[in-house]
């Protein structure tokens, strides 16, 4: 039973849909994003919602076919090199179509934000296998806090739900055996640092 309550964490807390959730975020907590028309804000979600979940979700029969994965979970670490270097074309893809819009920055440097992530997490993945799923939970932490210190906004009730969530997937990650505790928490830290880091200074 608690093998499957995993899966179904893993499934519904996936790292290809931490990017719609950001934006999400971001035009739920910061007050001058709300002005935008509908039109914009729904441009916004489709263009992140096909580059970084649509296309690279209907990629991965596309590996299996050619062999370069042998399921969708992509247990060993070497299956993970060539969908993550399409997800960082694709994060980038994302960020370049959002840079050419009428947008609030801070969601240009969020979708920057999530590239570097990804590619970082590839980086990794070449030699060491990182947790992606913990990676972007931690990306989300890491926004939020961001968030709060540069906009001055107390979002204490939504860090501490995003904390809950994220030791919740961690638990589910290391109970489907996927990951070591030091591959979890490492992929926790670099995503929180990451899109905290980028996102508060840029």
């Amino acid at each position: 039973m608690q093998k499957i309550i995993a899966k179904i964490l893993s499934v519904i807390i996936h790292p290809l849909l931490m990017p719609a959730l950001g934006v999400f975020i971001i035009c739920n907590t910061v007050t001058y994003i709300s002005i935008l028309p509908g039109d914009i804000i729904r441009s916004v979600f489709l263009i992140i919602f096909i580059s970084t979940f649509i296309l690279p979700v209907a990629l991965i029969p596309f590996f299996i076919y050619f062999r370069l994965i042998r399921n969708e979970q992509m247990d060993e670490r070497r299956q993970r090199l060539a969908p993550l270097i399409i997800t960082v074309f694709l994060f980038y893809l994302a960020y370049y179509l959002l840079a050419r819009l009428n947008i609030p920055q801070i969601i240009k440097v969020f979708m920057l934000s999530a590239t570097i992530t990804v590619a970082l997490t590839f980086l990794v993945t070449t030699f060491w296998k990182i947790s992606a799923h913990m990676t972007g939970v931690g990306g989300i932490s890491g926004v939020l806090m961001a968030i709060a210190l540069r906009n001055n906004i107390d979002l204490q009730n939504f860090l501490i739900i995003s904390f809950l969530v994220s030791g919740f997937l961690a638990y589910a990650r290391l109970k489907l055996n996927a990951h070591s505790p030091e591959q979890v928490y490492a992929g926790y830290g670099m995503g929180f640092v990451t899109m905290m880091t980028v996102m508060y200074i840029y």
